[in-house]
């Protein structure tokens, strides 16, 4: 998710899937808005035009549901980013220590 193509790695900022996460919230906060103001728009409107408001407020419904797919795949990556390094940190520490430990043995033949 690096700005720059890495091939020897990969790179998650995870600070800016946050950053990302928040925008989706945010606008998801707007299109709900926006959802209660058509709705209103709707019931205050002559009934013959109901259906041209619920194609409206169908694609609203649309944009909020994507806000929130797109913010909890990003969360999970954010998840999965993290506890993957955490793994690959464990594991470099204790290869570390095995091969200190095996140097050190080898050393004191």
């Amino acid at each position: 998710m690096s700005k720059n193509y890495d091939t020897d790695g990969l790179f998650v900022d995870t600070g800016l899937l946050r950053d990302h996460v928040s925008k989706l919230h945010e606008r998801k906060k707007t299109a709900t808005r926006l959802y209660e103001s058509v709705r209103s728009m709707r019931r205050a409107d002559d009934p013959a035009f109901a259906y041209k408001y619920d194609s409206i407020l169908q694609n609203i419904e649309q944009l909020i549901e994507y806000f929130t797919r797109m913010a909890s795949a990003l969360d999970k990556i954010e998840g999965d980013a993290t506890e993957l390094s955490q793994k690959i940190g464990r594991l470099i520490e204790e290869d570390t220590d095995d091969t200190r430990h095996t140097i050190s043995n080898n050393f004191m033949l």
